[in-house]
C-alpha cells in the first residue's frame, strides 16, 4: 500500500491577493500544481484554483490585470 508521503506534492506556489490571475496561473502551470496559497503578510487569506482560474477565463475579464483577490 502507497504511503500518504509518496503520493503527495510538496510544491506549493504562493501569491498575495494583488497578483494578478495571470501571473498565479503562469506560477501552477510552472510547478505542476492546481492551486495557489494566498497570503497577505503572514495570514493565509484563501486559495486560488484551477476552477477559479476557469471561472475567469470564462468571465471575459482581462486576467492580466484581473487580481486573485478577486477569483479566489
Amino acid at each position: 500500500m502507497a504511503k500518504l508521503r509518496d503520493l503527495m506534492n510538496t510544491s506549493v506556489v504562493m501569491a498575495g491577493p494583488d497578483t494578478t490571475v495571470t501571473e498565479a496561473a503562469a506560477g501552477m502551470v510552472r510547478a505542476r500544481v492546481g492551486s495557489v496559497v494566498v497570503l497577505q503578510g503572514t495570514f493565509l487569506a484563501g486559495i486560488l484554483t484551477e476552477r477559479d482560474v476557469l471561472r475567469a477565463a470564462a468571465s471575459g475579464e482581462d486576467l492580466s490585470v484581473s487580481l486573485v483577490a478577486e477569483w479566489m
